[in-house]
């Protein structure tokens, strides 16, 4: 019989694992923009997106994300991209 601290430990590996990956990531901070944006009535403040190294991808993602949930953005700007994720751990 699997112990409380075993049950315990899957169903926090199965909530983290929800996050981590690109998907996860990109609802994560999706909704994180959505529900600030919500809550502090910023629906019409031009919104900027910032995105630097992986950020680019965070950045596409979250844009492409949030237009597909009526949310758009005034500009968006991806410094120093990655290009290609194979290599970009080698050195």
């Amino acid at each position: 019989m699997p112990s409380a601290q075993d049950s315990a430990g899957r169903r926090i590996r199965k909530l983290f694992k929800k996050f981590w990956g690109v998907k996860g990531d990109i609802e994560a901070f999706s909704e994180f923009v959505r529900l600030y944006i919500s809550r502090y009535e910023r629906w019409s403040s031009p919104l900027y997106l910032l995105g630097e190294s992986y950020g680019t991808t965070r950045a596409a993602g979250i844009a492409g994300y949030l237009a597909d949930h009526g949310i758009s953005f005034s500009g968006i700007t991806l410094l120093s991209m990655v290009l290609e994720f194979r290599n970009a751990g080698r050195h």
